[in-house]
């Protein structure tokens, strides 16, 4: 938890090539069963280490899982925290927001990715704080790219775009009017009417 008490386990299958282990069926983490302690809506992963960092650094860099917040670490960015592979709740952005107003997400550069993004953009934004995007490399996640050049993952980190950058740019990758209109309905609409300040809701209309 925010103390460091353990409230849960988290462990990681690694498969040999040729293994027989079928990581689709069983998946790649597994966690302990949720409780009335360990409830993943509500906690973030390495945020007892992590939240001196994150005041420091006058910001929280959000990732999906365990392996991400290590490779983060390894290549020197201690404000990393992460959401267990759910999705970012309500809960999370309140949590963050006790410590700062500002909150880089950095999930994995594939479709599944981008989708959580955007859903959780919407949590943030209704807490009350200003969300950037770090933009990986399409299909690859922080550890894939701490393992090519830890060098380009610290520039990613310190080099976002602001959200609604970061949908827009999208829109350059539809072709159809439709297609379009479905991602400003996803995307930035909900974010949009989420913003808590009217000066920063002003400045991104």
């Amino acid at each position: 938890d925010v103390q460091g008490r353990p409230i849960g386990f988290t462990a990681r299958i690694f498969t040999k090539e040729g293994s027989s282990t079928d990581v689709d069926k069983v998946g790649k983490y597994v966690n302990s069963r949720e409780g009335k302690l360990f409830d993943k809506s509500s906690v973030l992963l390495n945020l007892s280490n992590a939240r001196r960092a994150i005041v420091r650094n006058k910001r929280a860099v959000v990732v999906e899982g365990v392996m991400d917040v290590i490779a983060l670490y390894e290549a020197g960015v201690e404000e990393a925290v992460g959401v267990l592979g759910t999705a970012l709740t309500s809960k999370h952005a309140d949590l963050l927001s006790r410590y700062t107003n500002n909150v880089v997400l950095l999930f994995d550069g594939d479709s599944a990715g981008i989708n959580a993004t955007k859903r959780s953009a919407v949590n943030l934004f209704g807490a009350g704080l200003y969300v950037d995007v770090g933009i990986l490399p399409d299909g690859l996640d922080p550890s894939d790219v701490l393992n090519r050049d830890k060098g380009e993952l610290v520039e990613i980190v310190n080099k976002p775009v602001n959200y609604f950058e970061f949908v827009l740019r999208g829109i350059g990758d539809v072709v159809s009017s439709q297609e379009k209109a479905e991602v400003l309905s996803s995307g930035v609409f909900p974010a949009l009417f989420a913003i808590q300040s009217p000066i920063y809701f002003n400045e991104m209309v």
